[in-house]
């Protein structure tokens, strides 16, 4: 029986950075293609067109293991893309640089400060300096270091990719892309213009042209590049690589848990909900991210587990506090658990920190009305005081 999935329209915001790992010693595994020093981790406690892809029916093998679904064989279904089935947890929104604590920012920015200072001559550090402050969306501090980096003399292949983060700051990818190609064209060997593209790409949606960008950039440096591949071929539902590409990055980058969120997601595509939640689960046991609760908390939520939805809703929420799609799920898993009175607090919550959801409220109190709910009053009224 198909069931009904929570609804949110969630912007994308900025360009990812390259992942950045756990706390913990380097695995044996590829050091990262760009030649830029590895960056202060983030903490643990802070806070992107193909047609439908059928995958081919597999079964588990794995060990055993407490978290492991007891469902025996997985099972396989022909589905679409899930962005058809709105949901609300295909990306790390608020798993990125720009949602860590400006204590971590500022240790990130005098880093990258600190290196170029003893390579005054670096402009390729100078970009990637750039670039964060994008990444972390202090776009005044942004428009002014191009500024000072356009009055330096640098090579004019480094000139177009500043040029290109320019574009970024105003938010016009296209241009970004066209620039950044035009260096890719001119010069296929150029890794950092390479791997920029590729981030474009997955900003823009193009599953398709970031999966090649990494393929190339896995011939041209001899580095793997299995972590963001998984990411993209789940998003682009590609879910027979997903599998593959998912599984190669769990054992190459064992401290990462993106790697076991999107092979959920890919799970979750499938409906094949149980080794969702597994895969979810074992993510969090890696390192706990606001997209692992999030996404854990939507497939209890389509189980009918509510419970278990609002527990772990609220563990995205305790995690990542600004996350309004972990907060609207929260408040739809208390609404259907019937725990009317909690659900209204939370949309409260939710209109204070973004007036726009207040259609979430009126949502619920339509809901209330046409079952003639006691509860409906409090929630009409909630809705006309939710811009005050």
């Amino acid at each position: 029986m198909k069931k009904t999935v929570l609804f949110i329209l969630v912007a994308s915001g900025c360009i990812s950075l390259t992942q950045v790992q756990a706390q913990s010693p380097p695995v044996a595994a590829p050091t990262t293609p760009i030649t830029y020093p590895e960056m202060p981790p983030l903490p643990t406690t802070v806070p992107v067109p193909s047609s439908t892809t059928t995958s081919p029916e597999a079964s588990s093998t794995r060990p055993a293991d407490p978290l492991s679904p007891a469902s025996g064989p997985i099972k396989t279904l022909s589905t679409g893309k899930y962005d058809e089935y709105q949901s609300i947890c295909r990306e790390k929104d608020y798993d990125r640089v720009s949602y860590v604590n400006k204590e971590i920012k500022d240790k990130r920015i005098a880093f990258l400060n600190e290196k170029i200072e003893k390579t005054l001559t670096n402009s390729k550090l100078k970009i990637r300096l750039l670039k964060e402050f994008i990444d972390q969306g202090r776009i005044d501090e942004a428009k002014d270091y191009y500024t000072k980096l356009k009055n330096e003399k640098i090579p004019e292949e480094d000139e177009k990719i500043a040029e290109a983060m320019s574009a970024l700051i105003r938010n016009e990818k296209n241009k970004a892309q066209a620039l950044l190609s035009s260096v890719v064209i001119a010069n296929p060997k150029n890794k950092d213009a390479l791997s920029y593209l590729a981030e474009v790409y997955l900003s823009q949606k193009n599953y398709f042209e970031a999966n090649a960008a990494y393929t190339d950039l896995q011939r041209l440096t001899g580095v793997s590049y299995d972590e963001e591949q998984c990411e993209v071929t789940s998003l682009h539902s590609q879910h027979k690589e997903a599998e593959i590409f998912c599984r190669k990055a769990i054992k190459a980058s064992p401290k990462s848990p993106f790697p076991y969120v999107y092979l959920g997601v890919s799970n979750r595509e499938r409906l094949i909900y149980d080794e969702a939640i597994y895969n979810f689960k074992k993510s969090i046991q890696i390192k706990p991210t606001e997209m692992a609760y999030t996404c854990l908390a939507e497939v209890y939520y389509i189980k009918e587990k509510f419970d278990d939805s609002i527990e772990a809703f609220k563990k995205a929420v305790d995690f990542s506090p600004m996350s309004i799609r972990a907060l609207i799920g929260l408040a739809w898993a208390e609404f259907k658990n019937k725990k009317f009175d909690d659900a209204l607090k939370t949309f409260v919550t939710i209109c204070k920190k973004d007036p726009r959801y207040k259609i979430e409220i009126r949502k619920a109190y339509k809901n209330l009305s046409e079952s003639k709910s006691a509860f409906a009053k409090n929630y009409a009224d909630a809705s006309l005081n939710c811009n005050e």
